[in-house]
């Protein structure tokens, strides 16, 4: 009888060590799980910050020059349908070349940004 109970004991044991290293396994699991996704969220609220701030510098760079050009020619008539025609081309200037960030993939294309601004500049 003392032999049905050691190995009672001994099943009931290995079943516990085996429950236990399991569960043991899985939080180690869910920690790790965790950590990716935290660093991950950081990561992807870095980029969209990022996206952010050079939307914000494209933007700034025509309305400073509309800003310089204004401040230069003055606000009278003669000026708005010069302003109107610039305006029209900046517009259809950026239609043209949007900038150097690539919607559908997501990531900025320097040598466009280097083709592009070379050009701009000749």
């Amino acid at each position: 009888m003392p032999v049905l109970w050691l190995a009672g004991f001994f099943t009931v044991l290995v079943c516990f060590s085996i429950t236990s290293i399991t569960l043991w396994q899985l939080r180690q699991t869910r920690a790790h799980e965790l950590e990716i996704a935290n660093t991950n969220a950081a990561n992807l609220s870095r980029s969209m910050a990022q996206q952010a701030d050079d939307t914000f510098d494209q933007a700034d760079i025509p309305v400073a020059g509309i800003v310089e050009r204004l401040s230069y020619d003055g606000f009278g008539a003669a000026t708005s349908s010069r302003m109107h025609e610039y305006l029209r081309a900046t517009a259809d200037q950026r239609r043209a070349d949007p900038g150097p960030v690539h919607l559908r993939q997501g990531r900025q294309l320097g040598g466009h940004l280097a083709q592009s601004h070379a050009g701009r500049r000749q």
